[in-house]
């Protein structure tokens, strides 16, 4: 397998200008794309077979034949992951600088506190059929679905309560390269927030 870093997004975003900073082993197969060709149009050429990305590729969008994805049942298949090891992908950390954490020692705790609550309003509305907040027809359906199948607080706030992802992805970004070092998710964050737990209501 090779791979290939491209130099355009087809999106229109911004991407790094040269390589990003990897710790493979100097053979790893990995080149950087031709210049002004996004990944759109790698795939639609035949230069890349398959892609990986948090973007999706304005071919797909536009309907093209030639591109699909991976798994055509995406609900289904994370669905199954999920039952399989009841662990769903971190999506976001909150970032805090140190200067500014060890001069507001209590900033951590308070900022953890408003995603939460914020999250449980968004959890109401969602919950709610008086007013729509969310203009799709089968919001609620979908709302319902997704605590019966994760419970009612699906997304996760806190380090314990994620404890599970957080080590899988510490050994993940070691295996492929992105960390030099085998690194413990508890070196990352602040010694006041390994505690913290959501008081949802």
């Amino acid at each position: 397998m090779h791979w290939i870093e491209t130099t355009k997004s087809s999106d229109g975003g911004t991407l790094n200008t040269d390589l990003g900073k990897y710790y493979f082993e100097d053979d790893f197969p990995l080149i950087k794309g031709p210049e002004n060709v996004d990944e759109s149009e790698l795939l639609i050429s035949g230069q890349c077979d398959a892609l990986i990305t948090a973007i999706t590729p304005k071919a797909f969008l536009d309907g093209n034949p030639k591109i699909k994805r991976l798994f055509p049942n995406v609900k289904e298949t994370e669905t199954e992951y999920y039952n399989k090891t009841k662990m769903f992908p971190i999506m976001h950390v909150v970032a805090i600088k140190t200067s500014v954490l060890n001069a507001n020692p209590w900033l951590a705790k308070a900022v953890f506190e408003i995603y939460s609550e914020a999250k449980n309003i968004t959890y109401k509305n969602l919950e709610s059929t008086t007013v729509s907040r969310v203009t799709l027809p089968w919001v609620t359906d979908e709302f319902e679905n997704t605590c019966n199948i994760m419970g009612s607080n699906y997304w996760k706030y806190g380090i314990e309560a994620n404890r599970k992802e957080l080590e899988a992805i510490m050994r993940y970004v070691y295996e492929q390269g992105l960390v030099i070092r085998q690194m413990e998710f508890e070196e990352l964050f602040a010694p006041t927030t390994l505690k913290l737990k959501e008081d949802l209501d």
